[in-house]
């Protein structure tokens, strides 16, 4: 197989998850993920009739 099979597909699949950022330049995008998940953790919760309180409770 060419660039050696398979293996060598894993092997570019976890260099991409492996990031040399430091974990302060990674705060912003993980505020912007967590302020974007709280007005759909409500609306799901309206949608599926329960306590909004409880569609941000069970997001963590």
């Amino acid at each position: 197989m060419p660039y050696g099979g398979p293996s060598h597909i894993q092997g570019r699949r976890r260099a991409a998850l492996i990031t040399t950022r430091p974990p302060a330049a990674r705060r912003p995008a993980g505020l912007v993920v967590a302020l974007a998940l709280i007005p759909e953790a409500i609306s799901f919760s309206i949608i599926a009739g329960v306590d909004p309180s409880v569609g941000l409770s069970g997001g963590h």
